[in-house]
């Protein structure tokens, strides 16, 4: 998934600027990279109903597989999609998130964000998802 999802559109240049080239950075060893399983994926697909797995994309699926699995540790989920932040609560790894709006702020670029990268819409799907956990409501039975 690095190598997918390394794209993204600039404003301020009006285009899709070269791509962050992920591969380079891992085989230079300034990142990481890590993989799920398919047994991994598998376990974390088959935890949800089929209707609330359709919103997720292959990215925030491996991520938050990887995050079910307890295979990453001391790392942080950031989203802005809605039902990703709440299978993060519904697989018991809230405290595993942050937004975009206070990841920015604690490193010193605080700026102005739409409203799907502010902390209240990611604090609001944290709560939805715990509240799914609690009903039932996603979770395959």
């Amino acid at each position: 998934m690095a190598h997918k999802e390394s794209l993204f559109y600039s404003e301020a240049e009006g285009k899709i600027p070269e791509p962050i080239n992920l591969k380079q950075l891992i085989q230079g060893r300034k990142l990481k990279e890590i993989s799920a399983t398919p047994e991994e994926i598998a376990d974390f697909l088959n935890y949800f109903d089929r209707v609330f797995i359709f919103g997720l994309d292959d990215g925030e699926i491996e991520s938050l597989a990887l995050i079910k699995s307890e295979k990453v540790k001391d790392t942080l989920f950031c989203s802005s999609d809605g039902p990703a932040i709440q299978a993060l609560a519904m697989i018991g790894h809230s405290d595993a998130g942050i937004s975009m709006e206070i990841l920015l702020k604690e490193t010193g670029l605080q700026k102005s964000l739409e409203c799907q990268f502010s902390d209240a819409f990611f604090k609001k799907h944290l709560k939805k998802g715990s509240e799914n956990f609690i009903q039932g409501v996603g979770i395959s039975k």
